[in-house]
């Protein structure tokens, strides 16, 4: 393996120093970098942690090879970062969406649009079927988002999956470097405009809307949910959210949460568990309609969908097939609740 020439140029550049003592540390740093960059090199990107024993010793050394040692890691993170781009379409300087992208993504959103509109609801599902799915997981991946059930086709997803997940293990090592130098540095997520890989995905909706040109309503939003993240159970928010990924990566508002609503849903699936019917009307004296279960919770309500499914994201599926429902899920509401009783699960909106 050829040891780059980043570092006898290193060594001139420390060699010209005064100090014999200095001029002697310079030789033996740049034969210790002999030996441990091959190794480094070699095992970088298959065992990063193999990788950082060659690595570490790298921080004590002269500052002149550690910047070059440095320059190696920028170029490999350039190189890199340009082979994932072309992996997932490209990607503009800002970290925006490439002009390639901007087009899907319009031409995605108006594809569900025209679906919405659909007068007929067998048509319209037929529609969701045929098309909707695959749209609305295009969208989640030229946006960036989670989205839960998004899958990316095989082949694409494997090599841009390695690829990140590459990009994370030299970007990790080029930060250390550079904060080691006291240069500055950005984390290697926020550079790449993705979400932090560390934080469990229920966790970072305000992150993953940065990718987003122009979401700053949305992003003030899921950072206002997030507040109320401890208040309602974590199926419901964590439901709550992948209804929002799906919304923003259509180009519509983030729904913000109303506790209110939480329970008046929750108490309305408690109802259909335990009394054994299933309906938005119900026999319950005082909760007979949406509207009036919302009402003994002190808010109000415009829509509801109710569901019986084995999860939440199988729920909120269910709902994206069902015309009437996912009529009701993308429409122009401010407001959302999701409450959950065993496998039952009522949804309201304002």
């Amino acid at each position: 393996m050829k040891f780059p020439t980043y570092f006898f140029y290193a060594l001139v550049s420390v060699c010209e120093m005064a100090s014999a003592q200095e001029k002697d540390e310079a030789a033996e740093s740049l034969d210790q970098a002999r030996k441990l960059f091959p190794e480094f090199q070699k095992t970088m990107l298959s065992d990063p942690e193999k990788a950082k024993k060659s690595f570490d010793p790298f921080l004590k050394m002269p500052d002149a090879m550690q910047k070059r040692l440095q320059i190696w890691l920028d170029t490999q993170w350039a190189e890199m970062r340009r082979e994932h781009d072309r992996a997932t379409g490209g990607s503009s300087s800002s970290g925006g969406p490439s002009p390639m992208q901007k087009k899907q993504i319009q031409e995605n959103r108006k594809l569900l649009e025209e679906i919405r509109k659909i007068g007929s609801e067998d048509e319209m599902k037929k529609k969701l079927k045929e098309k909707g799915w695959d749209a609305l997981d295009a969208l989640l991946r030229l946006t960036k988002r989670s989205g839960g059930q998004s899958a990316a086709p095989a082949g694409r997803s494997q090599k841009s999956d390695r690829l990140l997940k590459e990009l994370f293990v030299i970007g990790d090592f080029r930060s250390t470097i550079r904060r080691n130098r006291g240069e500055s540095f950005t984390e290697p997520y926020k550079e790449l405009g993705v979400a932090d890989p560390s934080v469990d995905s229920s966790e970072v909706e305000v992150a993953a809307v940065d990718s987003i040109e122009g979401d700053r309503k949305a992003k003030s939003v899921l950072a206002a949910n997030e507040k109320m993240k401890g208040d309602i159970p974590k199926g419901e928010y964590e439901g709550i959210l992948e209804v929002n990924q799906w919304r923003i990566s259509m180009g519509l508002n983030a729904l913000l949460i109303d506790p209110k609503l939480c329970e008046a849903s929750r108490d309305h699936s408690s109802d259909m568990a335990s009394m054994g019917f299933f309906a938005h009307e119900s026999p319950v004296e005082g909760k007979k309609q949406p509207w009036d279960r919302a009402k003994n919770f002190g808010t109000t309500a415009r829509a509801e969908n109710i569901a019986i499914n084995g999860s939440t994201p199988g729920a909120n599926k269910a709902w994206f097939y069902s015309p009437g429902h996912h009529k009701n899920m993308f429409s122009g509401h401010t407001y959302i609740g999701l409450g959950i009783k065993g496998r039952h699960y009522t949804q309201l909106f304002r």
